[in-house]
């Protein structure tokens, strides 16, 4: 009786033991499958992206993979960049309607979408992970810009207004925004530092709408993510 009842109890541990450890398999291969369709659901995404692309952009949009290929032992590129500034901006770029000629401001080795317009103070096409239609060569800070007014549907600007210092040339350049484009996608860090320390990065809502000046443009706030503000400007 007692041997049954032992050799009971040993059979009823094993096959716990047993199930247990499948249960426990079967849970990490349905989270390896979950993290696979989750990669696979963000790469349909972003070929989605680049298929609808040619139809009102003049080329496919940056992604993820260019900057992590292309820039690969470059600091200034990680992962955390594309995740910070880039994605937003070319999902936002992503939706919008009529636009076929565009210029980039200072996108220095990485401009968003291949086939627009280059403007800064150097060429650096050479580091592009594709081609570009030209790259216009200026110091942004001397105006007039040496372009057509109204020549360009849309022109950008990730991560480059603020360079121009907190209360610098900004009020001149959006002069010129308005003069060269139909529309503007304007993003900015937001409040990176300390209230303290007021340099190119502490930008706030309030610092922004200064530097339009005078001029109270059209714009639309696109709520982000990540500590960065967003806007699209109307200028026509």
């Amino acid at each position: 009786m007692g041997n049954n009842l032992f050799n009971f109890i040993l059979n009823k541990s094993n096959s716990y033991n047993y199930y247990k450890k499948e249960h426990e398999k079967l849970v990490k291969e349905n989270n390896n499958l979950k993290k696979q369709v989750s990669s696979l659901n963000n790469r349909v995404s972003e070929l989605e992206r680049n298929i609808q692309a040619p139809r009102n952009f003049p080329g496919r949009f940056l992604t993820k993979n260019d900057v992590l290929t292309k820039f690969g032992d470059d600091t200034y590129y990680d992962s955390s960049r594309w995740d910070k500034f880039y994605q937003e901006m070319v999902e936002v770029l992503s939706r919008m309607d009529d636009v076929h000629k565009i210029l980039e401001f200072g996108p220095y080795k990485a401009p968003l979408i291949e086939n627009e317009d280059v403007i800064d103070h150097m060429d650096r096409s050479e580091f592009f992970p594709f081609g570009v239609n030209k790259v216009i060569v200026h110091d942004c800070t001397k105006f007039p810009y040496p372009i057509k007014d109204k020549e360009y549907d849309l022109v950008i600007l990730s991560q480059v207004l603020e360079h121009f210092g907190i209360m610098g040339e900004q009020n001149d350049v959006f002069k010129e925004l308005a003069r060269i484009s139909k529309r503007a996608i304007i993003g900015l860090p937001y409040k990176w530092f300390s209230p303290s320390e007021r340099d190119h990065h502490m930008i706030d809502e309030k610092v922004f709408d200064a530097w339009q000046g005078e001029y109270k443009y059209s714009y639309q706030n696109i709520n982000t993510k990540n500590q960065t503000i967003l806007r699209i400007y109307d200028f026509d």
